[in-house]
């Protein structure tokens, strides 16, 4: 139903039928005749009819027809429809203060007078006073935009130029430091036989003063003082901004005065403190009807607009008066019985009702603060967990981003400023090893914890975000004190099995009644993320569900990988492994280095492109959206074990040499089992350098930087001289400065077959380096330069036969196998940094290691690295064994 106004009379309609009804009864009716695909309509009381309109079906705000109720056959276009709607609280019909002509022949819109038989329509002067001789109107904010309040001319309803106000509402009438609320300007002469007004009258004028408190701050004002025509006054304070009081409400048989507030939801506050007394819903505006919060006047129904509040007379007199002399006892006796009808001389079935319905709310307040009661006595029995950092939430979900589960945006809780998932995952350790019961579990956390059973079984994934130099310090540390807390706990020991997943919270219930332990998160979507044994029963309706078993003691290895954090530092991932990654899965290097830094990125897009961007990534925007594409792809599980795939069974490895290309490796290999691998494809670099340094032709540089040889790739006639040592130098660079999987070395290994008229010393030194590179040992990654790989028993005996460290004996056999070889490309061969590099050669030069004699003129094409390290170090053992 929906309403209208023409004070005193309210229309109530539907889809069918209209009523108007005043204060002494019903005014008349009418049965709507509408045609076929027809809108909601609206119906408007004026001079004894009906004014009916409706638009197309469907088509709240399109063109609108209608028709009185005494000719509805004449149907017309009004000249306006602005006003041609339902009532929908202030601004939306002005709280009903719409007034009738005093003779009843008409209805004011505040622009003109419409009387049955008229075609304009109702216009949007929304707003209206009367002081039982004149008529005042305005537009909603006209008061805002300099414009205010216009006299009527009581024959046509039109504007004057005369803006005076009537005196009850005189700026001087208002408080220091207040102003009036121009929306709220309400003055009305009462009807000839009204009751009197519970919202307080003077004579027969009704009218209530609003006045706000200045200066304020926000989008509207929060605080308000009232006075009513009768001269009572109150104040009303609020915390929700928009909320707009209208009324002092005298509560009847001398009950206290209260603060009416709102219009299409009414809210009714006492006077003396503005606690919420009940609140009521009243009829919807623009066909839509939102929600209202359940209290104590719920049952109330639909209630009329505020102007219709002068009509309201007390239902049963002497029930009110028994309720005004309630004694505490009495109270107290009622909640104990839970007696619906203890309370004598309230006859009236309704406010018997209604007293019932109070005792049952107080009832259940009381059972609510004795529950809350409870939970804060659990809490004030001393902390649940003890958290070494206790880091919030604000930081550590941010770091785990891409980590988690993303949920809908209507699913999403922002993270508090408080440490609610690590002190879940510490309470839910504890209460699954027994140690708490469930209640003291829940009441845990600080603030509703994000869904982190899904990293059980994957905190590796998390460990090596920790561990690369890339992660900001600030998410280094909050996701080593979530890696800190989680080693504790009985999902972290080697060859415990769980399971995950989302079930409805009822059946939880039921298996934690028979017995299991299941500890589970905040509802969503009707169902809670839970972990729990996999040996207990999967919960009914469980959807989601994974089974994991922790493969290594994460009780000891994460503690580990922590202390090697702290020892030395962030793991900054070079170049050579972002190399073995592209080689392996084919993805650009932004892709590969984003991936390695550990799915680097941000659930704020704005920030996550910000970061793609800039360096060292310098991703454009179609590369920052594959990679999204990409992560979408492999979805959180994969992220999860791509991630996860790096940190090996000791994570002292990682930090060994070789660690972080093995590692790159590994996780090149987790990614090409979930997304396919594409062709290797070189940035442009090295086969820029390649024909600019050597001449060699473009077709044979893309050949042998991307180790695929097609038929017809290669041009024809065959290469001259020059572009045979061209190639011969092209070649031996693959072989020999290129790590080992690079996709140049199968080049060369493909192209050495189509070399033809080389020199033989150049051709068999050639296969060997080819053979070598087909069966080496040094891992992918790494250089056949680096004789720690490369010929590590060699390092060893070095090493004895100088008293230096493997580093050291590596280093020394460089420096003699190789002509003065730069620092810088020594830090490369053995992924040094400047001060371990400093710290090796400062070991040799203590302990007086033989320098390096003068080198011999290299041969075009050198041998296996191996062997001239051998070589070297044979060489120089001839000469220290001369007398």
């Amino acid at each position: 139903m929906y309403t209208t106004c023409t004070w005193p009379v309210l229309t109530v309609y539907g889809e069918r039928r209209a009523f108007a009804v005043d204060h002494a009864g019903r005014r008349g009716e009418h049965t709507l005749e509408l045609p076929d695909g027809a809108g909601r309509p609206t119906v408007h009381w004026a001079g004894g009819q009906f004014l009916v309109a409706w638009t197309g079906s469907g088509d709240e705000h399109g063109t609108s027809t209608a028709y009185w109720s005494a000719t509805p056959a004449d149907t017309f276009e009004p000249e306006q429809s602005y006003g041609l709607r339902p009532y929908g609280g202030s601004i939306q019909g002005g709280l009903g203060y719409q007034f009738q002509t005093p003779d009843g022949s008409g209805r004011f819109d505040g622009e003109s007078i419409l009387r049955p038989g008229d075609t304009t329509g109702i216009g949007h002067h929304d707003y209206q006073m009367y002081d039982g001789r004149d008529f005042w109107s305005t537009e909603v904010f006209s008061e805002d935009h300099g414009r205010g309040w216009a006299r009527l001319d009581p024959a046509t309803g039109a504007p004057t130029a005369d803006r005076t106000l009537p005196g009850f509402h005189a700026t001087d009438a208002f408080p220091e430091d207040t102003r009036p609320f121009p929306d709220h300007r309400i003055l009305a002469e009462l009807p000839p036989g009204a009751p009197p007004s519970p919202l307080g009258q003077d004579g027969r004028l009704t009218g209530c003063r609003v006045g706000y408190r200045t200066p304020y701050a926000g989008p509207s004002p929060r605080a308000f003082v009232l006075e009513s025509a009768d001269g009572r006054t109150a104040s009303y304070r609020t915390t929700v901004w928009g909320r707009r009081p209208w009324g002092i409400l005298a509560l009847p048989a001398g009950g206290e005065d209260a603060v009416v507030v709102g219009s299409t939801t009414v809210r009714c506050h006492a006077a003396e403190d503005n606690s919420l007394l009940w609140q009521v819903r009243g009829f919807a505006g623009s066909h839509r009807r939102g929600p209202v919060r359940a209290t104590l006047g719920e049952r109330a129904g639909t209630v009329p607009p505020p102007a219709f509040w002068h009509f309201l007379t007390p239902r049963d007199a002497s029930s009110s008066r028994v309720l005004r002399t309630v004694t505490d006892e009495a109270v107290r006796e009622l909640l104990r019985s839970g007696a619906e009808d203890g309370l004598l001389g309230v006859n009236d079935p309704r406010i018997r009702q209604g007293v019932a319905h109070a005792v049952r709310l107080a009832a259940d307040v009381l059972r609510r603060r004795r529950e809350l009661s409870h939970r804060v006595a659990v809490m004030r029995s001393g902390p649940v967990v003890e958290l070494p950092d206790p880091v919030p939430d604000t930081r550590l979900v941010p770091a785990l981003h891409g980590l988690l589960a993303r949920l809908r945006a209507y699913e999403e809780r922002p993270p508090q400023p408080q440490p609610a998932l690590l002190t879940a995952v510490a309470a839910d350790g504890r209460y699954l090893r027994g140690e708490i019961d469930d209640e003291v579990r829940v009441l845990a956390p600080p603030a509703p914890p994000a869904e982190w059973a899904v990293l059980t079984g994957r905190t590796d994934a998390v460990a090596w975000r920790a561990a690369v130099a890339a992660t900001p310090d600030e998410q280094r540390q909050a996701l080593a004190a979530l890696l800190d807390v989680w080693s504790r706990q009985p999902f972290a020991e080697a060859g415990t099995t769980w399971r995950t997943g989302r079930a409805p919270e009822p059946r939880i219930a039921e298996l934690r009644a028979s017995g299991a332990s299941v500890a589970s998160g905040p509802v969503r979507s009707g169902l809670v993320p839970f972990l729990h044994r996999a040996a207990d029963p999967e919960p009914a309706g469980a959807e989601e569900c994974e089974t994991r078993t922790i493969a290594g003691d994460d009780t000891t290895r994460l503690p580990r990988l922590l202390e090697l954090l702290a020892e030395r530092g962030p793991l900054a991932v070079p170049d050579e492994s972002v190399d073995v990654f592209r080689w392996r899965t084919g993805v650009p290097r932004a892709i590969a280095t984003l991936v390695l830094d550990g799915f680097a990125g941000s659930d704020d897009y704005a920030a996550h492109l910000k970061l793609c961007r800039a360096k060292p990534y310098r991703a454009d925007r179609a590369t920052v959206h594959a990679y999204d594409e990409m992560r979408v792809r492999l979805g959180l599980t994969g992220r999860h074990t791509v991630l996860a795939a790096a940190v090996p069974a000791d994570p002292a490895e990682l930090w060994a040499p070789g660690g972080l290309t093995a590692a790159a490796d590994r996780m090149a290999a987790a990614w090409s089992e979930r997304i396919a691998a594409t062709p290797y494809a070189d940035d442009g670099s090295h086969a820029a350098a390649l024909a600019k340094d050597h001449g060699l032709p473009a077709p044979w540089a893309t050949a042998l930087l991307t180790g695929t040889l097609l038929t017809g790739d290669l041009p024809e006639p065959p290469l001259d001289a020059d572009g045979i040592r061209a190639a011969v130098t092209a070649l031996t660079w693959a072989l020999t400065e290129r790590p080992v999987g690079d996709p140049a070395t199968e080049g060369a290994r493909l192209l050495l077959g189509r070399l033809t008229d080389i020199p033989a010393d150049h051709a068999t030194a050639l296969r060997a380096l080819a053979d070598r590179s087909a069966t080496t040992p040094v891992p992918p990654g790494q250089y056949e330069s680096n004789p720690l790989f490369s010929a590590p028993a060699l390092v060893n005996e070095a090493a004895a036969s100088l008293g230096v460290s493997r580093d050291a004996a590596a280093l020394h056999l460089q420096l003699h196998a190789f002509d003065r070889p730069a620092d810088r490309t020594v830090r490369r061969w053995n992924t040094w940094t400047l001060g371990h590099h400093r710290a090796v050669r400062q070991e040799l030069t203590t302990v007086k290691a033989p320098r390096p004699a003068p080198a011999a003129p290299t041969a075009a094409v050198p041998p296996p690295a191996h062997e001239r390290f051998t070589r070297a170090w044979r060489t120089e053992a001839g000469l220290r064994s001369r007398p």
